[in-house]
């Protein structure tokens, strides 16, 4: 029973991890990135450490509107995954857990421990105080 408390404590870990990047923090959102097509296919690969991208000035351009598909950028307004021009983004991307910062790495634990003591132990006592310490984490980080 050990070896599955710690395989469903991992897998929290690892999920909570991205749940929580995919907010988009100061540490892993960048704005304004220069992306350039492949000079001969004409793709825009998208790395799959990006959770998020969008166009830089979405809220003014409304002549693009990109997904991942095939593991690069498609316009759904054109339909087509070939670009002619450099475009910029806006990216949030999924850092491994060891290179998340330690107020991150607590939260993401506590977040995890939380859930994982919810699903595994039957005391409400414990999941009590877990989710104080669980919010008090969240308050750390903003």
């Amino acid at each position: 029973m050990n070896k599955l408390n710690e395989i469903i404590t991992d897998v929290d870990t690892w999920w909570y991890n991205k749940d929580i990047q995919n907010e988009g923090w100061h540490f892993n959102t960048e704005e304004n990135v220069k992306v350039t097509p492949d000079a001969t296919t004409k793709y825009i690969t998208i790395p799959s450490n990006y959770l998020r991208y969008d166009l830089h000035d979405k809220r003014l351009d409304k002549t693009k509107d990109l997904v991942r598909r095939n593991g690069r950028l498609y316009d759904l307004v054109e339909h087509t995954d070939q670009f002619t021009e450099d475009l910029y983004l806006d990216i949030v991307t999924l850092y491994p857990f060891e290179d998340v910062p330690p107020v991150f790495q607590r939260y993401i634990i506590s977040k995890a421990a939380t859930r994982a003591a919810t699903q595994l132990v039957a005391n409400r006592e414990l999941a009590a105080l877990l989710q104080v310490q669980e919010n008090n984490a969240r308050a750390n980080v903003i």
